[in-house]
């Protein structure tokens, strides 16, 4: 198991848990703003699938990589933590509290997926060959994992739609941080065969965020493509008591997009949660 990262040393504990296909330094530009919290002291979640020679797991589900984190966040004996998850990452936070509810003293999910639960259903029973057919799926599994450089690497995910609204400075992060050299070319370190496995296994989120107990910020990108209106609304019902925040104009990729202004709106909220806990 790869432990928890610390980057930066004193506070109360935040840990960040990626996306996926993103290891979490490519989020230098937010953890950048969010170290000028002296009080904060923040880590670093990298998934199973950054881990060296780690094989995909058959059969493969989340609660697996959310047994992970709640391992990292064990072997460091933290005191609870505040989780800042996103996408893939803040279903796992998610995952992780319903089960370990003593671990976390907050949970902030960024544009987590939350599909209809029928999906779900019907993906643990589709046949890979099926799910492979997927968009999705199909056009991960299309990806080049290889580049001769950088430059090679940038200019590629440069005309990637996916990329469309991210800097170059934060593209050129991602290059640096979500690729290593490999044989003197360099190779994408989050492999496209575990991005492809997890689109492909989406959980039924539900019955877990049913159970959760833990504070909880609920943020939103007004054209997320994980989480859609009508199950933005549906946790609205379901969990009354946690916070909803939803940012007009913003996508899916928004921690990575619009760092400054995520970070603007983070910084009283951890503040108030660094001045409670000190308390």
């Amino acid at each position: 198991m790869t432990p928890l990262i610390q980057h930066s040393p004193h506070g109360i504990p935040l840990v960040l848990s990626p996306a996926n296909g993103f290891p979490p330094l490519v989020y230098r530009a937010l953890l950048d703003e969010l170290t000028s919290l002296n009080q904060l002291q923040l880590w670093l979640a990298e998934h199973r699938p950054l881990w060296r020679n780690q094989q995909l797991m058959q059969p493969f589900n989340w609660q697996q990589l959310a047994t992970d984190l709640i391992q990292q966040i064990e072997q460091q004996q933290l005191p609870p933590v505040i989780l800042l998850g996103h996408s893939l990452g803040a279903v796992l936070g998610l995952m992780a509290a319903r089960r370990r509810p003593d671990l976390f003293r907050q949970l902030i999910l960024v544009d987590p997926v939350f599909f209809p639960a029928y999906k779900s259903h019907f993906l643990r029973w589709l046949p890979w060959r099926f799910k492979r057919t997927i968009p999705m799926i199909k056009k991960t599994l299309g990806r080049p994992e290889r580049f001769a450089d950088a430059h090679s690497a940038f200019k590629f995910h440069r005309r990637a739609s996916a990329f469309r609204n991210l800097s170059d400075e934060g593209l050129q992060t991602y290059i640096e941080h979500g690729f290593e050299e490999v044989d003197s070319e360099l190779q994408l370190r989050f492999g496209k065969s575990w991005e492809a496995a997890i689109y492909g296994s989406l959980p039924n989120v539900w019955p877990d965020l049913r159970q959760l107990e833990t504070p909880t910020i609920a943020i939103r990108a007004q054209h997320s493509n994980t989480l859609a209106l009508p199950q933005w609304q549906r946790w609205q019902r379901l969990k009354p008591q946690h916070q909803f925040v939803e940012f007009s104009g913003s996508e899916h990729l928004l921690p990575l997009t619009e760092p400054h202004r995520l970070a603007d709106y983070l910084r009283p909220v951890l503040s108030q949660l660094v001045t409670a806990a000190s308390a």
